[in-house]
């Protein structure tokens, strides 16, 4: 039932938006009806809600911090702040770095010619950063079983599918009647890429990504199904529709990894260094054989990129107030020229040494607490993406994928040294 409801809402707003708040409005009434806790219903909400997340709740021609998405993530806060306040322990592992990112951040508000805007991508950074602290400070996380915290990942999954099908439509009736529903982008050599409700032709096929690989990892743990390459395949239909490479590209080595790290049994990083090498090797072999028949000669191509790197460190570098506390996210360097697709040097550029430096640790003294958690490669995808794309920390997706893996990492964290039997 949640998914014809997920996929009806979907194609609902890529219709009308009073289509779109029918179809949720009957989604929320579905949840709240379901017999379980009230942390699992908010967490449900704000997954099947990410679709819808880069519009407002009115369609897309409302601004998207009006979207679904942030009234679920409100009441998620209230929970927590209500629920947790007697449960929070700190370290200063994680704490300082956090603290020191957050001054950053505070002092760059004082230069920005953009206030209000300052403050979004602050708060998105922070959204990203808190569950990812308080993941590493807390051994005991929420009133929510392991049982539950399973279904959320799978309603991701639920919602990742219905969101390749409603692409696939969009596909077909762009194609075959020349109406265009959703968002769509047009690049080079008359290529049109479909981006569902997706604002961004690279944001899309990273959201997939995760499904594709959540997939993957099941049948690594709970053996070969046909229903789940199903699904796998029907996942990666969505990501070739959209024919954006960086998805693609992050995908192919994180999936490398995955079964490297499974059938051959290497350690985390003989692994991924594997799955870098293979990964690149089945790209270039793709672009060679089929470049002359369905025009995938520029994939591999920086397509521009380079100069967007390039200004990145240039702006990072331009002076020492710069390149210790950054730029802020509100000035007009990137006006010219597009924000580099590194979030990296964006982060460099835009709050300085100082604070990346502490962004950096924080990544790594998560990722090292999930090192034996079967969910830690799709960390490992959304960190490698964010090395492709821009302001990835203002994914949605970014945010709930990390609240669960998270939430699922407190009950234990699973051998994965050795492949079932």
């Amino acid at each position: 039932m949640l998914f014809i409801l997920e996929t009806a809402t979907i194609l609902a707003y890529m219709y009308n938006g009073t289509l779109g708040i029918l179809c949720m409005s009957a989604t929320v009434l579905f949840m709240v009806s379901r017999r379980t806790s009230f942390l699992n219903k908010i967490l449900s909400l704000m997954i099947l809600s990410l679709p819808m997340s880069y519009i407002g709740i009115g369609g897309m021609n409302m601004h998207q911090i009006y979207a679904w998405y942030y009234m679920f993530l409100i009441l998620f806060l209230i929970y927590n702040a209500t629920y947790r306040s007697n449960t929070v322990r700190f370290n200063i592992n994680t704490i300082f770095p956090l603290f020191v990112v957050i001054i950053d951040l505070l002092i760059n508000l004082f230069w920005s010619n953009n206030l209000a805007k300052s403050i979004q991508e602050s708060g998105q950074l922070l959204m990203m950063l808190v569950p990812l602290v308080d993941a590493c400070n807390n051994k005991d996380h929420f009133s929510l079983e392991l049982k539950e915290i399973n279904d959320c990942f799978e309603v991701f999954l639920l919602s990742c599918l219905a969101t390749s099908i409603c692409t696939a439509i969009q596909y077909l009736v762009y194609r075959f009647m020349h109406v265009q529903i959703g968002i769509l982008g047009f690049s080079g050599n008359n290529r049109v890429l479909y981006n569902c409700l997706f604002k961004g032709a690279s944001i899309l096929p990273i959201y997939l990504g995760i499904g594709f690989l959540y997939t993957l990892l099941r049948m690594t743990y709970d053996g070969f199904k046909i229903s789940l390459l199903l699904k796998n395949l029907l996942i990666l239909v969505g990501m070739v529709l959209n024919s954006s490479r960086t998805g693609i590209a992050a995908v192919a080595v994180v999936s490398a990894f995955i079964l490297i790290r499974y059938f051959f049994q290497h350690g985390s990083v003989r692994a991924l260094l594997l799955g870098i090498i293979v990964a690149i090797s089945v790209l270039y072999g793709m672009n060679f054989i089929l470049s002359s028949r369905v025009r995938l000669s520029s994939f591999l191509d920086a397509n521009g990129r380079n100069e967007n790197f390039l200004h990145g460190i240039e702006v990072w570098t331009s002076n020492l107030r710069v390149f210790l506390i950054g730029e802020g996210f509100a000035t007009d360097s990137f006006d010219l020229i597009a924000k580099p697709h590194n979030v990296l040097l964006q982060s460099l550029a835009q709050c300085g040494l100082i604070a990346t430096f502490m962004l950096v640790y924080m990544f790594f003294v998560f990722y090292r607490s999930l090192y034996r958690s079967k969910y830690s490669p799709i960390f490992l995808f959304l960190i490698i993406s964010g090395f492709l794309v821009t302001d990835f920390y203002a994914n949605c997706f970014t945010t709930v994928i990390i609240i669960l893996i998270s939430i699922h990492s407190s009950y234990h964290n699973e051998d994965i040294s050795r492949p079932r039997a």
